[in-house]
Parts: C-alpha cells; structure tokens; sequence
C-alpha cells in the first residue's frame, strides 16, 4: 500500500515545477543549469553513500544521448512559460508518453492498437484547442510558448527512449547521477555559447532553484522512480496525469492564474488521450519529465 503513497507524493512533488520556475526572475537555461547542477550533486551524494554501481564504457553513449535531450527538455519546456500559460504548458508537456509510443512505433517497429490511436485522436484535437484558446485571449505570442511546451515533450520522450535501454541494467541513483550530470554539462555549454550571465541570482531565484532540484527532481522524480519498480507502468502514466491538475490549482492560488474554458475543454481532451494511451499500452514505462 505504501507505493500509492510514495506515487502521490511523487505527482504531488512534481506539480510544482511550474510555480517554483514562475518564481524565478533567471534566463530559463539558468533555471534549467541550476536545477540540473544541484539536482547532480544531491544524487551524487546519495550515490556515493548508497555505493550503487558505476557505468560501464558501453553505457556512455546512451547516458550522453539521454544527458543531451534531458537539457533540451528542460531548455525549451522553461521558455515556454514565458510565452504561455502554465496550464497550457504543463498540459502539453505532459504529452510525452504520446512521443514515447509514436517514435516506439516508427524506430522500434513496435506495434499501436486502436484504443492508443483513438488516444491520440483525441490529444491532437485537445492540443489544437488549446492553441486556438490560447491566441484568442494572450495573443499571438501563446503559440509559441505552446510550441516550445509540445517540443519539451518530444524532448523527454527521446531522452526516455534512449535511456531506457542502459537503466535495465543501470541503478537508479548512478543512472540518474550522470544523466543529470550531462545535461547541466549541456546547459553549461549553451549558457556560455549565448553569453548569458551565470549570477549573482536573486533570493527569489535560488529558493527556485532549490524546490526545482530538490522538491520536483529528487523528491518527485526519485518517488515515482521508485514506485514504477512495483506498480504497473499504466497506473503510473495514469496518476501522473495528476500534474497539470496540481499546476492549475497552484498557479490559481499563487498567481491568479484562471484557465479559460477553452484550456479546460482541450486539457481534458489531451488528459483523456493520455489516459487511454496508458490504459491501452503494453509496452514499457513511461516517466513522467517534469
């Protein structure tokens, strides 16, 4: 019974992730550097504690893809909240497992029954809602912000897809040590490429940062991490489409943030594709990216 608690502790955690970056006054790639650099260094050390293996050499290569697309993730899925709403972002970026399904199916050849393209029927649709509602009422500059949410979601896909094979044989804790590792590596190199200031930040800044890495990545991440080890992968796709329903309640409570009718009507669409994707999945895990 205690791994639907530690599940609802996880979606619970990770439902943050959209105020603590809101309360961020830092470029989104510092917001993603620093979530990657502190979250690296708080599962290193429980790494180093709980001595739980290393790489081997034929396992960089995917922890270097996974490392890579993991920074994109965070990289565009930040910027989009400062062209959308959070609603709409964490909405769309909780598409992932669609991502996850479709590459499967063109790279993998694995196969898609009915139910999961009725599922994506009905995300596509939801997501198309949501744009139209989005640009009737913010303007133009939503369709943006809701691009670089969908690209996230394409981003962590990818870094699921690529990393999945090196974490059958790979512990939690090594795996996810130089994954995150790699991505603020990633993240290091296009902050510096773009000229971007890397501090002083403000006290605003750095309480983000924190409840980033620790709150959402260790705490969120590792939680459901390790519940996916005893509960089906359905069921966790399903709660973690607790998300964006966490994220709307907190951004209406901190920032006042009402979703139109429109953003109801196409987020219940894409939730519900999402949840018929998982419901009829039979293939592996999904994680949720936030």
């Amino acid at each position: 019974m205690h791994y639907y608690a530690v599940t609802a502790l996880g979606v619970v955690s990770v439902s943050f992730a959209a105020i603590f970056i809101r309360m961020a006054d830092a470029h989104p790639t510092s917001i993603a550097l620093m979530r990657m650099i502190l979250a690296t260094i708080f599962m290193g050390v429980l790494w180093l504690i709980r001595r739980e293996g290393k790489p081997q050499l034929t396992d960089w290569p995917y922890l270097a893809g996974s490392g890579i697309f993991l920074a994109l993730h965070f990289y565009t899925w930040i910027a989009s909240f400062q062209h959308t709403t959070v609603v709409s972002s964490v909405v769309l970026v909780s598409t992932t497992p669609l991502f996850v399904v479709l590459l499967s199916r063109i790279f993998l050849k694995e196969s898609i029954n009915l139910p999961q393209v009725m599922g994506l029927v009905l995300c596509v649709f939801g997501t198309l809602v949501i744009g139209l509602s989005d640009i009737g009422s913010v303007g133009g500059a939503s369709l943006l912000g809701n691009t670089l949410a969908l690209a996230g979601a394409l981003f962590a896909a990818l870094y699921w897809l690529i990393g999945r094979k090196v974490r059958r044989r790979l512990a939690m804790l090594p795996y996810t040590t130089t994954v995150y590792g790699v991505a603020a590596v990633v993240l290091l190199g296009i902050s510096l490429f773009s000229g971007l200031s890397l501090g002083p930040f403000s006290a605003s800044s750095w309480y983000a940062f924190l409840g980033l890495a620790g709150v959402c990545t260790v705490l969120g991440h590792s939680s459901l991490n390790y519940a996916i080890g005893k509960l089906s992968a359905s069921f966790i796709s399903v709660a973690a489409l607790g998300e964006p329903i966490g994220a709307a309640l907190w951004a209406a409570l901190f920032f006042a943030e009402l979703p139109t009718a429109g953003q109801i009507v196409g987020g219940l669409l894409v939730l519900t594709g999402i949840a018929a994707f998982a419901l009829a999945g039979r293939g592996q895990p999904l994680k949720p990216q936030a």
